[in-house]
């Protein structure tokens, strides 16, 4: 049985606790002021529907700053590819 990859939302940060943090740009970018701290691993996750109804979900390592939140993109580990999307977005 084909697993399917969890996508909560569009695009998303789950840590090694298997919390799952919304992500947007606010939270992909630099916050200035913050002497950054990336303690906390994780994997990102990046849905893409496509207009033919199949999407792609692209993993990548991922990093979470324990003073602000902020979260920092990393290497592009995999990318998942559906004929129909399965996730309802």
């Amino acid at each position: 049985m084909l697993e399917i990859e969890s996508m909560p939302y569009p695009i998303c940060f789950f840590d090694e606790n298997g919390e799952i943090y919304e992500l947007d740009e606010t939270n992909l970018s630099a916050r200035s002021g913050c002497p950054h701290n990336y303690m906390e691993d994780g994997t990102i996750k990046v849905h893409g529907k496509n207009s033919d109804g199949s999407c792609k979900i692209k993993i990548y390592e991922g990093k979470k700053c324990a003073k602000c939140g902020n979260i920092q993109l990393g290497t592009l580990k995999n990318t998942v590819s559906y004929g129909i999307c399965p996730h309802g977005k």
